[in-house]
This record gives structure tokens, sequence and C-alpha cells, in this order.
């Protein structure tokens, strides 16, 4: 699970579009701090994000969350899922110049900007989430090739 500063920023950047998710059940423990913000795991495992001015701001989703978010009810195989991913992303890499000095993404940060992609149309561009090309594939219906076998 990617609780690091820039996966965290990237997070509260996206509650515009996102929302905040549902509220932490209790009870809930720290896992991680930083200067300005805590990240908390509930009961159930659900990690989110607080500071000192509010109990929640919102969830920080694991990479199965993240996966529901663009195939709900698991819509798709994972081999399928991860084509989709590839061939929507591919086009987007080279925008990602950010992520060349810091070094690789991790899971949740490269499906979190699948998910901000294929939802809002928005790419990371280091600072802020903003406007992507157009979506490469978006007419193009979603096959999954073992689907009837």
């Amino acid at each position: 699970m990617d609780t690091s500063k820039e996966y965290i920023e990237m997070r509260i950047k996206a509650i515009p579009l996102m929302g905040r998710g549902d509220p932490p059940r209790l009870p809930f423990t720290l896992f991680t701090y930083y200067d300005s913000c805590s990240v908390m795991v509930d009961a159930f495992g659900t990690f989110f994000i607080q500071d000192n001015t509010s109990p929640y701001i919102c969830i920080l989703e694991r990479q199965d969350q993240l996966q529901d978010m663009v195939a709900p009810n698991n819509s798709y195989t994972s081999w399928a899922l991860i084509n989709r991913l590839y061939d929507n992303l591919r086009p987007l890499f080279d925008l990602y110049e950010c992520y060349s000095e810091r070094g690789n993404m991790s899971m949740e940060q490269l499906w979190l900007t699948f998910v901000m992609h294929e939802k809002y149309g928005k790419k990371w561009d280091g600072q802020e989430w903003a406007e992507s090309l157009p979506h490469p594939t978006k007419s193009a219906p979603v096959v999954d090739e073992n689907e009837g076998k």
C-alpha cells in the first residue's frame, strides 16, 4: 500500500472530482504520519488521510479499490483489465516527465492516474490534475478476449 507523500498529494488533489469516499469506521489506528497529515487505517483495512484541522480528509484507495472504479463488479478478467490499462495509458507515458526524475510510480499512483484519465480526462503533471489528451479508445468498447471461452 502506497502511503507516500506523492500519492497522498495526488489523492487530495483528486477530491474535487472523486470526492472523499466513505468516512472511516471505528476503531482506527495510526499507520504513518507526515508534517501536514496522518495516514490512518480503520477496522476494515481502509486507509484514509487526516490532518490537524479535520478528522477525515479522504480515503487513500488501495490498488484493488482503484481497479473497481474502472471495472466494477469484476466486469473484466485480470488480463483484460491490465490490457485496458496498458492500451489507454501508453500514449500518456511521454507526458510523465515528472516521474522520470523521481523514479517509478507505485501501483496505486499508476491506477489512480488511470482512473483519473478514464473517468475525468485528467493527467498528473507532477503538481496538479491537468487536462489530458483526448481519450484514445473512448469510443471503442473493451473486449475481453477470454469471454465466452
